[in-house]
Order: structure tokens, then C-alpha cells, then sequence
């Protein structure tokens, strides 16, 4: 059995807008939630605008006899208001809860969530995949503290968490309200909210939360004090406590209550006798004979490892724990060259790229460290080695450049791979003989195309040149023409016509010599389905090819080829091969008719074929504009063919 469930969250955004006087949904789902719905819950569940965010709040909802389990992150925008104050934004999730078929955690919606953007309008919500809760991965913080709140929250009254000193990070804080859900019979999410942060002074319904004030009707406890029940002795709540610090007072044992308690799915009213009924439920399952629980997968556990590994050098990190971080990069090792599939390791890329681990800092003494964690993080995301297609992966996914210390780990882990260590090597200023020395042209040709960047196409213009005039190595023609003769990239690089007509110019001249044959000059022009040649590639190549019948060659070259394009329609194929075919022309005023000196005839015969030719290029119009919805690649096709004009008259322009 999978350990990972999908479900689609209904959604919206809350916040103001620049202009705005107050928050209101900005955009949301099309569900059984609406505008309207989202919006009583937003004002029900506020908080208030903390000053440090993120923030998150756990709320509950119910619609069309649906249950929903909801969060909010609050964020803070770019964008200010009319007063020049910041604008938070809070993106909104509400998972149904008919559809979660096993139970999660909220730390695992909360990350997943955090990795979820909501869609375009007008597009479905992608769905969240979720980690199925894991019992041992909360049984060691299932502290007597978290039993003692877990039994509060059962009297009916509020909770509030009131930090002593130091405040805990969001994450711990979420944690924190994890853990005490994990201790209460799972359906009763269906009712529970939580924060992680409330103003003293809000007027919010939240059943459990951190505040730096404890409301008046609320239990105070003390943020890591064991809360006292000596107003509440004996009663339900009372031994809901006491039966809960009995068989939970080990890991294993608290890992086992976690999991019975998940299996109490039915939804709890939390009404007056809320606390007697999960007494009930606790005392029955801590009775009832203990399941068979299929353990997961080899390839399951291997995932789940790593994710929950990547997943503690985040939480180091953010709490700036020098030994937790030292201790989780040395989990991180033993889990780094896992078997993963490429959805997997992608999912954990993904948790080490927008966990920062990459934009981290070196301290004094920890560069080792750090390079162990890249290394792991790297291998985990993209295997023992990278190519190329790493490379660009890894530079179009980090949010700044790739650093040199990420850049040395990458070619120690491209040993191997010529290609990619001359990538590696021109963006750090290596030398670059020996490697040069040992690829193909074709291969150096490719990377010059593939990598879109500036520097590697003028290391690889460079060298085929050398070898081009030096070595006298005509393989370098092929090389060109397969990628186009660099003239997309050039184009790319050198915004000035000018510019790119001089780089193509000598570029040819160097592979082909001083001019070029018919046959040369043809295989430049012609038209290719990836690299189509630019109007400087085509002035290029005029300038060393002075034929009379050049404009006549590039024509044929390039349409001809064209006519190769995949799934060309026939009805274009007829038309561009009727173009193609050569005819007669007759001389002006030449005609069949009864005019004096034939001028009248020659005027009427170009008359009825100007009527000729317009009737033909209405009836193609039609056809096109028939089949335009229901064929892209006829569009694409015609589209094509008004560039190749425009290239053919570019060409008869310089004759």
C-alpha cells in the first residue's frame, strides 16, 4: 500500500489589495465552498496580523454535507497600501474529509501546501500528494506537556499557549499543535482549530493557540510546563491525562497510542460530553487486541527516510541547532544514494530547494559540512552523477547563481562525463585544453546549442573555428548543420543583425573556406524543422556565394525542404510543389486576343489570370480558415511558410 494520498483542496486567497481598505477573498476555488463560505471563515478563524509571518492557523468547515479540514499561511507581500504599510497574504486550503481515506498529519499539509500554488483562473487545483502520518515520526515529541493540553482542550474551554522567554519558530509551534491533534481521536480535526499565533486583544473562536496573553475564559499554560489539573480533579478530562502519560510513557509505546487513536475516523461533535466520549474511544482502543499493520515498502521507507531527514536539516537550520544540523547531515549520508524513482527524487529536490538548504551560509569551521550536505542533497535529487541536464535543472531551480562551492561538487560527480565537465569548467575559468582536446565536434556543437549561454557558445565558436582552418577538419560542416550553424543561439546573444551576419560570416568561412558552391550554399539555407536558418545566417551565406542564380537556389532549398516538415498538409504540399514547378513565363503584352498589335489581347490575358489567381487564393483562404480550429499544425504550417517567404525575400533584395 502506498503511503502518500491525493486529494484536491478547495482554496482561496486572502488578503487587500494595494488600493484596498480591508481584506477580502481575492480569488478562489469553485467548489462547494464559495465566496461567501470563504469568507466566514477567514473572519471567523482571524488572528490578527502578526509581525512576524509566516503564520499558521488550522480551522474546520462544513458544506454541502461535506467535512473539511482547513489551513491558512499568512505571508507577507511585496505590496504596500495607501498608508505604506506591508500587505499579508494568506493562501487558504480546505482538504475534504471524505477524501482523506487515511490520516495525515498537519505538519505534512502545512510543507505540502507551502510547495502548492493555487492555478490560473479557470484551471482545476492541481492535487496535494500527502505523507500518510507516521506515529513513531510524532511519538518523540508526545511529551507529558502535549498529554496534559491534548486533555484541556477536552473540558471545552480555549487553551493558550504563553511562551516564556524566547518564542518558539512557527514550525515548532506547528509541530507543537501537531502533536496535541495526534493525541485526540483523529475525527476530532473535524471540529478543531488551532494557531500558531493569536493577538491578545482578537476576538477569534480558536480552540488552541500560542498568544502572548491568555484570553479570560481560556486554561494559561506555560509554554514546556506540564499543566496542573487540581481545579479538574477526576474528572474526564482528568483521566483522559492520566491514561494517556500511563501508555504512552515510552516512544514505542506512544508511537502505538498515536496509532490507534488515527484510527478513530468517525467525526466528533465537541459538545458537552466531548471529553467522557474520547475517554471512551481511548480506554476502547488502548483494549482492543493489537492489528497486523502491513509495513511499507523497501522503496516506501527508503522515500519516507529521506523526505523526514531533508526534512530535520530544515528544521536546524531555521533554528540555528549547530548539533541537530551536524546529526541530521549525517543521516542525510546514509540515505543519499537510495534507489529512488524520478518522481521521488524530484519531490526531494524540491524539499532541499525551497528549504534553503542551498542558500546557506558557510559558519567558520562547518565548510566540510556543507559541502556533505550539498553533495547529499544533489545525489538524492539527481542520482551518484549529474550531466547536463542536471546542470540546467539545478541553475533554473535555484533562486541565485550557482555557487563555486556548488559547482566543485558537480564535477567531482560529473567524473566521467567530458561533456559536462567542460560546462562545469567554462563557467568556473578552468582551463579547458585537455578537455577540449578529447570531444567531437558534433558533441562540442550540441552543448554550444543546449546550454544557452554566452560563454560556452564563444568557447565552442572558438575552438570549431581552430579546427576548422588549423586542423583542416571538414567534420566540423556537419557539426554546424546539424545544430543550425549557431544561428539561433547567435541570434539570442547579439541582438544587432549587423553583429550576427559578421559572426556567421567568418564562422562559415572557416568551415567552408573563402566561398561557397552551389551545393554548400544550399545546405546552409535550407530549412530545418528545429534550427530554421535567420535572416543573417541567409545574408551570410549570399556574401560567399556571388551566383546569378542564388535567389533561385535558396528558394528551392529552402521550400523544398520544407515540403519534408511531418504531417504537412496535402492540400499545402500540392500548393507549395504547384509554386515550385517551373513554367513559362510569357513576355509582358503578350497575348491570344483580338486587340490591335495584340497589346489588347496581352491586357485581357493578364486580366482574366489576375482574376485567375485571385479566385484560387480565395478558395485556399477558405479552406484554411475551415480547418484552422481543427488543425494547429496547418496554422503552424502556413505560419512557417509566410517566414519562408519572408527569408526568400530578404535574399532577392541583395541580387
Amino acid at each position: 500500500m502506498s503511503d502518500r494520498i491525493e486529494v484536491v483542496p478547495e482554496w482561496a486567497l486572502w488578503g487587500k489589495e494595494p488600493s484596498g481598505l480591508a481584506s477580502r477573498v481575492l480569488r478562489c476555488s469553485d467548489g462547494n465552498l464559495n465566496d461567501a463560505g470563504f469568507t466566514r471563515i477567514m473572519q471567523r478563524y482571524s488572528t490578527g496580523t502578526h509581525t512576524d509571518l509566516p503564520q499558521v492557523t488550522l480551522s474546520w468547515a462544513r458544506a454541502q454535507d461535506e467535512a473539511y479540514i482547513g489551513m491558512a499561511i499568512q505571508r507577507w507581500t511585496d505590496d504596500r497600501d495607501h498608508t505604506g504599510r506591508k500587505i499579508a497574504m494568506a493562501h487558504y486550503c480546505a482538504l475534504p474529509y471524505s477524501r482523506l481515506d487515511r490520516p495525515v498529519s498537519y505538519e505534512a499539509i502545512y510543507h505540502a501546501l507551502s510547495e502548492w500554488a493555487p492555478p490560473p483562473e479557470g484551471v482545476t487545483a492541481p492535487a496535494l500528494r500527502l505523507p500518510v502520518l507516521r506515529p513513531e515520526a510524532v511519538a518523540s515529541r508526545a511529551t507529558e506537556h502535549a498529554m496534559g493540553v491534548a486533555a484541556l482542550l477536552l473540558t471545552g474551554a480555549p487553551v493558550h499557549i504563553v511562551p516564556s522567554g524566547q518564542v518558539p519558530s512557527y514550525l515548532e509551534r506547528l509541530r507543537f499543535l501537531d502533536t496535541v491533534a495526534s493525541l485526540l481521536p483523529y475525527g476530532m480535526r473535524t471540529e478543531l482549530s488551532a494557531a500558531t499565533w493569536v493577538s491578545s486583544t482578537s476576538q477569534s473562536r480558536i480552540r488552541l493557540a500560542f498568544t502572548r496573553h491568555a484570553g479570560k475564559n481560556a486554561h494559561a499554560v506555560r509554554w514546556g510546563v506540564v499543566p496542573s489539573f487540581a481545579e479538574l480533579w477526576n474528572t474526564p478530562a482528568h483521566r483522559y491525562a492520566e491514561l494517556l502519560a500511563a501508555h504512552a510513557d515510552t516512544e514505542d509505546r506512544a508511537a502505538e497510542v498515536v496509532r490507534r487513536l488515527a484510527e478513530q475516523r468517525d467525526s466528533l461533535d465537541w459538545g458537552p460530553g466531548v471529553a467522557t466520549q474520547a475517554l471512551q474511544l481511548l480506554r476502547a482502543q488502548l483494549q482492543a487486541p493489537e492489528q497486523r499493520i502491513e509495513p511499507p515498502s523497501d522503496a516506501e521507507e527508503r522515500f519516507r527516510r529521506a523526505e523526514e531527514t531533508l526534512r530535520a536539516c530544515e528544521h536546524a537550520v531555521l533554528h540555528n541547532d549547530g548539533f541537530a544540523f551536524h546529526e541530521a547531515v549525517a543521516r542525510l549520508q546514509q540515505v543519499q544514494d537510495a534507489p529512488l524513482d524520478e518522481g521521488e527524487r524530484s519531490a526531494l529536490w524540491n524539499i532541499a530547494v525551497n528549504g534553503g538548504l542551498f542558500s546557506l551560509r558557510p559558519r567558520p569551521g562547518d565548510d566540510h559540512e556543507l559541502d556533505r550536505l550539498h553533495e547529499a542533497c544533489l545525489r538524492l535529487g539527481f542520482g551518484p552523477t549529474v550531466d547536463r541536464d542536471s546542470l540546467y535543472a539545478v541553475e533554473q531551480d535555484l533562486p541565485s547563481p550557482v555557487s563555486p562551492r556548488l559547482l566543485n561538487i558537480m564535477a567531482r560527480m560529473a567524473t566521467g562525463d567530458r561533456l559536462t565537465s567542460l560546462a562545469i569548467a567554462i563557467r568556473m575559468r578552468w582551463g579547458l585544453t585537455e578537455l577540449l582536446a578529447g570531444l567531437s565536434n558534433m558533441d562540442l556543437a550540441q552543448l554550444a546549442v543546449q546550454q544557452e549561454r554566452e560563454d560556452v557558445l564563444k568557447i565552442v565558436y572558438g575552438e570549431l573555428c581552430g579546427r576548422a582552418v588549423h586542423d583542416h577538419d571538414t567534420s566540423v560542416q556537419d557539426a554546424l548543420d546539424e545544430n543550425g550553424f549557431f544561428a539561433g543561439p547567435i541570434a539570442r546573444f547579439y541582438p544587432q543583425i549587423y553583429t550576427q551576419y559578421t559572426t556567421l560570416r567568418n564562422l562559415l568561412a572557416a568551415a567552408f573556406g573563402p566561398t561557397l558552391d552551389r551545393e554548400q550554399f544550399a545546405r546552409i539555407v535550407r530549412f530545418r524543422q528545429y534550427y530554421p536558418p535567420t535572416p543573417a545566417l541567409v545574408f551570410a551565406a549570399l556574401s560567399l556565394h556571388e551566383a546569378p542564380d542564388a535567389g533561385e537556389t535558396l528558394t528551392q532549398a529552402y521550400f523544398r525542404n520544407f515540403l519534408g516538415l511531418p504531417h504537412l498538409p496535402n492540400e499545402l504540399r500540392n500548393l507549395m510543389e504547384d509554386a515550385l514547378t517551373p513554367r513559362p513565363v510569357p513576355p509582358t503584352g503578350a497575348g491570344t486576343g483580338t486587340g490591335t498589335g495584340g497589346g489588347q489581347g496581352g491586357g485581357k490575358a493578364a486580366e482574366d489570370d489576375e482574376k485567375a489567381r485571385k479566385k484560387y487564393r480565395e478558395m485556399v483562404a477558405e479552406r484554411l480558415s475551415w480547418r484552422g480550429e481543427k488543425n494547429s499544425l496547418l496554422w503552424m504550417a502556413t505560419a512557417s511558410f509566410t517566414s519562408g517567404l519572408a527569408v526568400a525575400s530578404l535574399a532577392w533584395a541583395l541580387l
